[in-house]
């Protein structure tokens, strides 16, 4: 099966229908589940990573689940911040086996840091067919009840009339929880690199092997269809020219700071007003977390004037009523 789309909630909308129409029914240790196998999604726009949706909406955490990749970490207190469910897929309650950016960039082993690798090979040779990242490994299987073993295969850039375009391989994905967090953030790690390079942003390809939804999903995913088609309207700019990996250290430390409550006036950080905008919802989501009912939407009021991008402003209004 073969879909191209424009935007992620294109892709979402008709891969849900077709699984609902001919998906074969299939359980294994997550539940029950509608399945079809092989699918190969193109998305041509992928600046156009965030749903629109009412009911599947969701823009915070997979911030925090793509600066968790950035960071190299696999420590699970980073990540539960933002996703608490993370917690039921740590055998030890402290790590993640899988964690993808401990296999993105292995802080303890710079020799074994592969985004830096393929970043080199391909300034080297453009036309490389071999900037390849591998995420599953077959030592994977070998962990005795492993409770996080990657969905993730491998990840492939290629540079193509002055284009970084970006190939996915799943061996699962789970199109209405997993799909929208790995489209986010493996089109935000493509464009990071892209500006690395100095590339335009080209196609992301996504291929799947096993594409389901669960059955205790089905009412959640009922409301989404019945939603219709969402806009199309690109939700987020495109990065600045200044971004690079190196500007993503500094993102990198402002969100710790942001995420262990340590004073930070964001207006006066030496970043760009996209990272400085990306660092103002982290901020609202962490007032969220610590404030409730009126004493929050006081806060927040006082947080949304600062944003410069609009569509940022009218999602975080309508998510948090204010």
């Amino acid at each position: 099966m073969f879909i191209e789309k424009k935007s992620l909630d294109d892709i979402i909308h008709e891969l849900l229908q077709k699984i609902k129409e001919e998906g074969s029914q299939q359980t294994n240790k997550k539940g029950a589940n509608k399945e079809l196998l092989g699918v190969y999604i193109k998305l041509t726009n992928p600046l156009n990573r965030i749903s629109a949706s009412f009911s599947k909406s969701v823009f915070v955490s997979p911030i925090g689940e793509f600066l968790w990749y950035m960071s190299g970490s696999n420590e699970l207190d980073f990540i539960k911040y933002y996703i608490k469910d993370y917690i039921k897929y740590s055998n030890d309650e402290k790590t993640l086996n899988g964690a993808y950016g401990a296999r993105l960039f292995n802080k303890k082993n710079p020799l074994f840091d592969q985004v830096n690798q393929i970043v080199d090979l391909l300034k080297k040779k453009e036309n490389t067919r071999q900037a390849v990242i591998q995420i599953f490994d077959k030592d994977d299987l070998l962990i005795e009840d492993n409770k996080d073993i990657p969905c993730t295969c491998t990840l492939q850039f290629f540079i193509r009339s002055n284009k970084l375009i970006l190939s996915v391989t799943m061996r699962s994905n789970d199109v209405f929880v997993g799909l929208p967090h790995d489209i986010f953030c493996f089109t935000m790690l493509q464009e990071v690199i892209a500006k690395e390079l100095n590339k335009e942003l080209g196609d992301y390809h996504h291929y799947i092997g096993s594409c389901h939804y669960y059955d205790a999903d089905e009412k959640i995913v009922n409301k989404y269809l019945k939603e219709g088609y969402q806009t199309s309207k690109t939700q987020m700019t495109a990065m600045t020219q200044e971004t690079s990996l190196k500007v993503l250290e500094k993102v990198l430390k402002y969100e710790e700071m942001i995420r262990k409550h340590e004073p930070l006036n964001i207006e006066d950080v030496d970043l760009d007003l996209y990272w400085k905008d990306i660092l103002y919802v982290l901020k609202i989501f962490s007032l969220r977390k610590s404030n409730k009912g009126e004493i929050f939407k006081e806060k927040i009021k006082n947080v949304l004037p600062l944003l410069d991008n609009q569509n940022y402003k009218t999602y975080l209004k309508e998510k948090y009523d204010v």
